[in-house]
């Protein structure tokens, strides 16, 4: 949907209590498929894995290699996002899903800024 915010959902809850399985789950049940009229593999779902050490540039790198995008090793942050964006839009994604979002904490208060602001 297009609009100012859009909705989101955490799923949040010990080690071990199957959250990957249901993310896991959830990208099996919307799969992506190839459009013979456009000639683009369509993703509805893109699911990606936070890294330990977040941060804007490993956010971009994340989508882009889930998309299999080939990456600019030296690439500014402008130009990955302009990137991951238009191949985002390209595939159709609708739902972007993040595991181990909570890596995030790990960054400083700065970067931990710069990330979720990436993400809105």
């Amino acid at each position: 949907p297009r609009g100012t915010r859009m909705p989101s959902v955490a799923i949040y809850g010990d080690s071990g209590m199957g959250k990957t399985m249901i993310l896991e789950k959830f990208c099996d049940n919307n799969p992506s498929r190839f459009d013979p009229t456009t000639g683009v593999q369509a993703i509805p779902v893109l699911a990606i894995e936070m890294t330990g050490k977040p941060g804007e540039r490993r956010l971009y790198a994340g989508i882009l290699a889930a998309l299999g995008a080939p990456q600019a090793p030296r690439a500014d942050i402008v130009q990955m996002e302009q990137a991951a964006l238009r191949l985002l839009k390209t595939v159709g994604v609708h739902v972007l899903v993040i595991d181990e979002v909570h890596n995030i904490l790990a960054g400083s208060y700065r970067e931990q800024r710069v990330v979720l602001n990436t993400l809105r």
